[in-house]
């Protein structure tokens, strides 16, 4: 059962329908049990709100009979097809992460496994919420080992939010990762200097910007668009928006907004000051701002024109389901000059631990399995983490936009190995992943710098608590909408 949560007016109508949902399948278990949601701070947080939880996870699959796999994850992960050869998986699925670890339990069957956001990750592993897979490391380097990708590989021989493979400190295994653009369509830009430079801007993906270009504050205070989309989720949209700010254009890349970010003192005032700011447009553009609440919503605001430009997207998001979304003529893709932060999705193994699944993880990192991830997922398309799939899928698939990205991210050894593999007959579109490819090797294309969002450790609660002040706020605008 899918049920839509966009639509503010029937959050609880839709919450019915999930319970109902929910009794018949659980009627047809071996044990039937009542559910409880989460006892975690995000989600009495959200129920406080009265939103039951529902506005993050919005679907249950219960599977099969028997004693299944209980897993949390991104949505996409339940897709049945994923799972040929390994039985018995069931999943709640959501559109975004947790800032604190979640519980979810069906009487005796605890949801143990959770496909999370490498970042969040390492705040589990500080709260002794996620098991150290120290274990696995021989299984999953020999993985890693036959051809990975390297902008993954780098981030697991050595320390980082998801640990380390190769210093017995994993807890998390990366399965999926991509990209946050920023996300333009032309259309939803009024005149002005934003305007005028996408108007020279011929190619899909826009390279010659930098972020202090999409100043929110500068945006809405001279009418450069007709309405700027947030997605709602605090982690990616604030990177987007403090990395954007004015006060920080004396950053050159997105890796010393990192460091500067992850190593903030209690007592420093630089995100406490832009947050009370942002809070200030919120209140006084509220009109002029949409929550995107769902991937869905986020592809129609975008593709419609309903939005100029997006914070916290990601060109993982540009095909929804049936609804293609070409890059061309007003959509466009935004890597700025600093950089593009990443995502990857991990999977981990929350307390306590169960045996199969450890042998779940490494499951979804083999090579058929990776390729099904993306293949099956209508929801976002997440890369695998090996060459091998990745290729699979650039010869085998219909072309992604977002590939245009991951060319641009690889280094000239990278772009040989695909290059030597490359086959003639492929999706024409795909010959611009190619002929980056080759860009890249002759020196055309410079590799563009990558990093992890930063998450500060110091500083969370004030970013969740600053962005449950805007959704208030843009949650009135739409009451007031409504009526």
């Amino acid at each position: 059962m899918r049920l839509d949560f966009s639509d503010e007016s029937k959050h609880e109508e839709n919450y019915d329908l999930l319970l109902q949902s929910l009794k018949k399948k659980l009627a047809t278990m071996e044990a039937p049990a009542s559910p409880t949601y989460p006892a975690s701070k995000e989600a009495k947080r959200l129920e406080e709100q009265g939103n039951h939880y529902t506005d993050v996870a919005v679907e249950i699959n219960l599977g099969v009979r028997g004693a299944p796999l209980h897993v949390i994850g991104w949505k996409g992960i339940e897709i049945d097809d994923i799972y040929k050869g390994f039985e018995n998986v069931n999943c709640l699925v959501t559109e975004r992460s947790f800032d604190s670890p979640p519980t979810l339990q069906f009487r005796q069957n605890v949801f143990n496994v959770i496909v999370a956001d490498a970042e969040l990750l390492e705040r589990y592993a500080s709260l002794g919420a996620v098991q150290n897979l120290q274990h696995l490391t021989t299984r999953v380097r020999d993985m890693f080992d036959q051809d990975p990708i390297s902008l993954i590989k780098n981030r697991i021989s050595q320390k980082s939010p998801i640990g380390g493979l190769y210093d017995n400190h994993l807890h998390g295994i990366p399965l999926q990762f991509g990209f946050n653009e920023l996300l333009v369509n032309v259309d939803g830009l009024n005149k002005g200097a934003l305007k005028e430079k996408f108007d020279r801007a011929t190619k899909r993906v826009v390279t010659n910007l930098r972020y202090k270009d999409f100043d929110i504050k500068n945006l809405l205070e001279t009418d450069q668009v007709k309405k700027i989309g947030l997605w709602n989720w605090y982690l990616p949209t604030f990177c987007h928006l403090l990395m954007c700010d004015g006060a920080q254009s004396d950053l050159t890349s997105v890796a010393q907004f990192y460091e500067k970010t992850t190593t903030l003192k209690k007592d420093d005032q630089t995100i406490k000051n832009f947050s009370a700011e942002l809070v200030a447009l919120a209140e006084k553009y509220r009109s002029k701002i949409i929550l995107l609440r769902s991937l869905e919503q986020a592809s129609r605001a975008l593709l419609r024109g309903e939005i100029g430009v997006m914070f916290g997207g990601s060109s993982a998001l540009l095909e929804q389901g049936s609804v293609a979304m070409p890059l061309q003529g007003s959509i466009k893709l935004v890597i700025p000059q600093e950089g593009l932060f990443m995502w990857v999705n991990c999977g981990a193994v929350l307390n306590p631990p169960m045996g199969r699944y450890e042998d779940l993880l490494v499951y979804w990192l083999c090579p058929e399995t990776q390729v099904r991830l993306w293949k099956c997922n209508t929801a976002f398309k997440g890369f695998p983490v090996r060459k091998d799939s990745i290729l699979r899928i650039l010869t085998e698939e219909p072309f992604h936009n977002s590939f245009l990205t991951l060319a641009r991210t690889m280094t000239r050894d990278e772009a040989r190995w695909f290059l030597d593999r490359e086959q003639s007959g492929v999706d024409p579109n795909s010959r611009a992943f190619f002929d980056t490819l080759r860009s890249q090797r002759r020196g055309g294309v410079n590799e563009v710098p990558v990093s992890f969002r930063p998450f500060p450790n110091t500083q969370w609660r004030h970013w969740t608590e600053t962005w449950e002040a805007i959704v208030s706020t843009l949650k009135g605008a739409a009451t007031e909408k409504v009526s």
